[in-house]
Order: C-alpha cells, then structure tokens, then sequence
C-alpha cells in the first residue's frame, strides 16, 4: 500500500495511492494540499505565478485516449486556444493559451480503466522560468506499483 504524501516537503515526490501515481513537486512550489476524495491535490508557486494540479480519475466510458481527447474538448469549450496537443497509447499531452495564461496539461494510464493528470497553469510572464519546470515535472510524472486489479 501506498503513502499518500500530502504534505511533502518540495522536491519531494507526492504519490497517490488511490490512481497509483506519483509526481514531484517543483522548487518554488508549496505541498500539494490533497483533496478530501483522495484523487490528487493542488500547489500554488510560492511566487503566485503558477498552479500545478495533479489528479486521478475513472475512465466512464471509451480508452485512455478518448478521455484525454474529451478534456482537450472541454478545454477549447472553457476558451482555451490549443496550440499543441498529441494523443498516444501511453501519455497524452495538450499546450495552450487563454488570456496571458498557458496551460501545460500531461495525462497517462493508470491502472486498469484509471488516468492520471497533472495541469500547470502560469502567466505567460513565467514561461522561460516554467519551461524547465515542466520538463521536470514530466520526467517524475509515473504511475507507480500498487494496481490490486
């Protein structure tokens, strides 16, 4: 069984035992504050620039690729003009602006039926100083052991 770290120091890896994931937090971040149904949680950029949401979900209906799909769609929807996006078996990812606002968005499988996501909102402003952040946060962003299904 997993440990859900919450409250982890930054650089420190937060894993999530209810999607079987784990990420590390970003210097210049604060802990990930988990959310009461246990499916990710959410960090604020000591500097306030930047919000890095990371979180699990059930897939109701269709693939992997179909939920990444969908939420590209309610993207565009809530006006977010995608400007990269790429769809695989085994990660998907999507880039784009709304505003002076750019979203960096990474899902990949997690268990069986299961995806798992983490979103990095920041001012455009702070896109030198993100870009090696996502780098980072791409590299650590794994499932881990732990699917009992």
């Amino acid at each position: 069984m997993l440990v859900v770290s919450a409250n982890a120091e930054v650089g420190k890896r937060y894993l999530n035992a209810r999607f079987v994931y784990g990420i590390t937090i970003p210097a210049g971040f604060g802990p990930i504050r988990e959310a009461d149904n246990g499916d990710g949680g959410h960090s604020i950029s000591k500097l306030g620039h930047a919000d890095l949401a990371v979180w699990g979900s059930n897939i109701m209906e269709g693939s992997f690729q179909d939920e990444a799909a969908t939420r590209r769609t309610d993207d565009e929807r809530d006006g977010w003009r995608i400007v990269y996006s790429r769809n695989a078996p085994d990660f998907a990812v999507l880039s784009g602006t709304r505003g002076e606002r750019i979203v960096y968005q990474r899902a990949i499988p997690a268990c069986p039926e299961q995806v798992a996501f983490f979103r990095l909102e920041y001012d455009a402003s702070a896109k030198q100083a993100m870009d090696p952040v996502i780098r980072g946060l791409t590299k650590s962003f794994k499932r881990v052991q732990g699917c009992d299904r």
